[in-house]
């Protein structure tokens, strides 16, 4: 049997009329040489409608798996894959003629990774423009960041530096973040960044998720990790002043942005991030005022907790009556 230059792997879950566009993304933009596994997660059928449509074709395996969760679907489609690079599709998203490019890219420098740029579209077919990526080129730094740089769409791997990195099934939430905090923790990556549009981020009303029970109030998982990252780093010697900013920043970004839901549990969140860098605040303009910047910003963040928390309902009712949009910010 003929082997791949390119895997791609497409989890899927209740999104049939997606799924089509993913694939033909695929087979168009991965590579010349490319096989997609697509691994429908759950009870749900209604893939089998979607593929109708496509030829049957041997570069194409489906591999039904019973537990509905996107990582577990990633795993297995990872176990499958035969090339020499894989990358992750969601099966909303679509790829871009220079998700090619990122081939060419690993096979002349040799990296394990090629990033890429990720345009932002809505359901309504608006285009949002594209999605902000980060400015450095230091992996950790740029894994804590909240961007484009988490999202499977942009990212192509070679295959073999993913033996000792799974995806966590035990993660339902901000599932991509904490792939990307993993892969950060385990070692340094050889990373190449291409400057050009690689694929979609497609967004729309319905869930983004097959797990339905998600934890919506504390991002516990993902703030573990970045501690565990920073533990990791200073034991192993890769820590840099830089990466202990980065880390302190994005503990702030969580702590700040849930403390009024949960503030005894963000408070010592906070702490932890001032801990690692004295200087962090979060990354709001009046915190970096120089009267303000003077007063300990957990003391700020306990102090507007009442007006936030009516503001967030003032939100919600006014949801209720008008709807809420849809499109996140990255």
């Amino acid at each position: 049997m003929h082997t791949p230059l390119v895997s791609v792997v497409i989890p899927t879950y209740r999104r049939p009329h997606y799924l089509e566009r993913a694939v033909k993304s695929a087979f168009t933009h991965a590579g010349p040489e490319t096989e997609v596994i697509i691994v429908p997660n759950g009870p749900d059928k209604s893939w089998e409608r979607a593929l109708d449509s496509l030829p049957r074709s041997s570069r194409l395996t489906i591999h039904p798996i019973a537990q509905a969760h996107g990582n577990v679907a990633r795993n297995q489609g990872l176990a499958m894959a035969r090339g020499k690079y894989v990358r992750f599709l969601d099966d909303d998203d679509y790829l871009q003629p220079a998700a090619t490019d990122q081939i060419a890219l690993l096979e002349r420098s040799g990296a394990e990774f090629a990033s890429g740029l990720v345009r932002n579209e809505d359901q309504e077919g608006a285009d949002l423009g594209l999605l902000r990526f980060p400015h450095t080129r230091d992996f950790v730094c740029a894994a804590v960041e909240s961007s484009a740089f988490t999202l499977p769409v942009g990212n192509l791997f070679r295959r073999d530096s993913l033996k000792s990195v799974l995806w966590d099934p035990s993660v339902n939430r901000l599932q991509d973040n904490a792939w990307m905090l993993d892969l950060a923790i385990c070692r340094e990556w050889q990373w190449q960044h291409l400057d050009q549009v690689v694929g979609t981020w497609f967004q729309h009303d319905a869930p983004r998720t097959s797990v339905s029970k998600v934890q919506t109030q504390l991002d516990q998982q993902i703030t573990d990790r970045l501690s565990q990252l920073f533990e990791t780093l200073a034991a192993s010697g890769r820590l840099t002043a830089d990466r202990s900013k980065a880390i302190a920043d994005a503990l702030w970004r969580y702590a700040h942005g849930r403390f009024p839901h949960a503030p005894g549990h963000w408070t010592r969140i906070a702490r932890k991030a001032l801990n690692i860098s004295a200087t962090s605040r979060p990354h709001h303009p009046p915190y970096n005022l120089p009267v303000i910047r003077r007063i300990d910003p957990v003391l700020i963040e306990w102090s507007l907790v009442p007006a936030r928390l009516a503001y967030r309902t003032g939100v919600r009712w006014r949801n209720s009556l008008t709807g809420s949009d849809y499109r996140r910010r990255l």
